[in-house]
């Protein structure tokens, strides 16, 4: 706790950790709920005041990038309270709007907290400190009447996961862009959750002008970084253009990576199970990638990316089990010669699925986290958990906000004996905590390795007290290894700067071609190491002519640190755009003007 003579002209010491030079002074902590003073982490602190100097001293905006897990809400409410007699709008997906009234109960916000659209009102007028929650999609169809009264009244807006801001010429972006004040705080976990492009949105509605127009920043960073995706000869410079661009954002930027739990939380192990098909799936996978070969050679359609897309998700349920080809009613089935009967949802049918419920039932007594990105797969593997009598809870997009918060609650509970959540990668684990689970398995990859690391976040954060183990399952010799290698090149990339980043969608012909190669069924010989997991171990003697190898996962990432003069080229670099760009101004001309525009016409009114 902070006491009056522990402030020392700049110094402050709280729970024992001194902050030299902060922009904290005991008359500004004053205001800091005690729950958040005793709570708080170091780096949680530090949130605060980069959030306190940016924008409310400095008046400007600024984005919080920590990783998932790390207690970006804490910091924000903590900021909030540090404020006086404001009115701020929290704008975020409508699924945590439940989460974000518990933390703020939580950490004893003294201020009023509003959600609805019927509050709208009374948030508005409300004279002193309060919060207005906002889900996304209720933002983007209010009347243009109560649009311009929220642009007007607003003192500090917050978008959480803010990458949903999307591009420049959404209609999300454009109405959230209508806010009259510079103010702005942009919360994610991943800046670069979907490519580059939406990373400079976000920049340039929290804080306008500070990049180069868009033209010039594409030809200046997102071309030679996405060519390193592709080119070894291009990744050096690839490597030096993030860890540029990632030191021009450092006065915008708040970034720190998932390394701080490390050495707060227990152990977390990853491993890698790579798995064979059986002799089914193989039969499938190699009558589509004829199938869609021919047909791209006679309608040239590989260079479709949708077309590509859907080919891959095709292959990716075949991947997962057969039987989510006759789950799923839309996908197309006209490639498929083989007869399609019930003994196709044999669970014996896919080596994921039965290494998945080998992990499960060895865990007795844990509780398990089960992802996969796809709902026809999410429905076969809750019908295996009915048949094995397994208890279970799901939550998918479809569940709405109070069932959700139920099923977190139960499930975390030290009575509840339900031992596993089924949970889709993408959208279903939004703003969860399930710290009670120790297992987590990642069914299947993806085009966005974030959304592997959201979902680790949901066990492995602040709260959990024991040991994480993490299995991710990935059929060998497929579209899904190569996907996994382009993801693994990009996970170890990204960590240098500010992260990860999902796959660009525009793919040469090229290079669309290397992910439908025939399986084949090589003999390889199994091989594995001393996982120090005797579950695991467990699971692989019982398995072992369905799986070719198990690795640590982090043996798989390349090593991406930077040297010395890489560090300084790019250091070099980044001073020199900023004085190119003249970054004291923090705002080009035609934007300043058009802001100042709307700050007189609202103070005129």
């Amino acid at each position: 706790m902070l006491t009056p003579d522990e402030s020392l002209g700049n110094r402050v010491i709280i729970n024992g950790h001194e902050y030299p030079n902060s922009a904290l002074d005991d008359l500004v902590l004053d205001r800091l709920p005690s729950d958040i003073m005793r709570a708080a982490k170091p780096h949680q602190i530090k949130g605060v005041e980069f959030l306190y100097t940016r924008v409310y001293e400095e008046q400007q905006g600024a984005i919080l990038a920590h990783s998932m897990g790390l207690g970006k809400t804490l910091q924000v409410i903590g900021f909030l309270c540090l404020i006086e007699d404001h009115r701020t709008i929290i704008l975020c997906p409508p699924i945590v709007i439940d989460h974000w009234v518990m933390e703020f109960k939580k950490w004893g916000f003294t201020g009023s907290v509003y959600t609805g659209p019927k509050s709208v009102p009374e948030w508005l007028n409300h004279r002193k400190t309060s919060v207005f929650l906002c889900g996304y999609h209720m933002f983007r169809d209010l009347e243009s009447n109560q649009l311009d009264r929220l642009y007007e009244h607003a003192d500090i807006v917050i978008c959480d996961e803010s990458h949903m801001i999307k591009n420049s010429s959404s209609g999300l972006n454009r109405k959230v862009d209508g806010f009259r004040t510079l103010k702005r705080i942009g919360l994610t976990g991943y800046p670069l959750q979907n490519n580059l492009a939406e990373y400079y949105t976000m920049i340039e509605w929290c804080r306008p002008g500070f990049l180069p127009e868009w033209a010039e920043f594409k030809t200046l960073f997102v071309d030679p970084i996405l060519a390193g995706y592709f080119s070894s000869q291009a990744r050096d410079l690839s490597r030096r253009k993030l860890l540029t661009l990632g030191m021009m954002l450092e006065p915008v930027v708040y970034r720190l990576d998932s390394t701080i739990l490390y050495s707060q939380l227990p152990v977390k192990r990853e491993y890698l199970i790579k798995c064979r098909l059986t002799k089914l799936q193989i039969n499938l996978y190699n009558q589509f990638i004829s199938f869609y070969c021919r047909q791209s050679v006679a309608r040239k359609r590989l260079n479709q990316s949708k077309q590509f897309f859907t080919a891959v998700n095709t292959l990716k349920r075949i991947i997962n089990h057969p039987g989510c080809l006759m789950i799923d009613n839309n996908t197309d089935m006209s490639w498929c010669d083989t007869k399609l009967s019930d003994k196709m949802m044999s669970m014996k049918q896919s080596a994921k699925v039965q290494v998945a419920l080998k992990i499960i039932k060895a865990a007795m007594g844990e509780k398990v986290l089960l992802f996969s990105r796809s709902i026809a797969c999410l429905d076969y593997l809750s019908a295996c958990l009915d048949l094995k009598k397994i208890s279970f809870y799901r939550i998918d997009g479809s569940v709405g906000n109070a069932e959700r918060q139920a099923m977190i609650e139960s499930f975390n509970s030290t009575f509840d004996k339900t031992r596993v959540f089924l949970l889709s990668s993408q959208t279903g684990s939004l703003g969860i905590n399930l710290t009670a689970s120790t297992r987590v398995i990642l069914f299947d990859v993806g085009w966005n390795p974030c959304h592997d690391e959201q979902a680790i976040a949901r066990s492995y954060r602040f709260g959990q007290v024991k040991p994480v183990s993490v299995y991710r399952l990935v059929i060998d010799r497929t579209v899904e290894s190569a996907m996994l290698k382009v993801n693994i090149f990009k996970t170890g990339l990204f960590q240098m700067t500010v992260d990860k980043k999902q796959m660009d969608r525009l793919f040469t012909q090229k290079e669309m071609r290397k992910y439908f190669d025939f399986y084949r069924d090589d003999h390889i010989d199994f091989t594995s190491f001393d996982t120090g997991d005797p579950i695991l171990d467990s699971v692989v003697e019982s398995c072992k002519e369905h799986i070719i190898s198990v690795t640590n996962h982090h043996t798989s990432l390349p090593d991406m640190s930077s040297s010395y003069s890489e560090i300084q080229s790019a250091k070099a670099e980044a001073e020199r755009l900023i004085v190119q760009y003249n970054h004291k101004q923090l705002i080009r001309p035609g934007k300043r003007q058009e802001l100042m525009r709307k700050i007189e016409s609202a103070d005129f009114e």
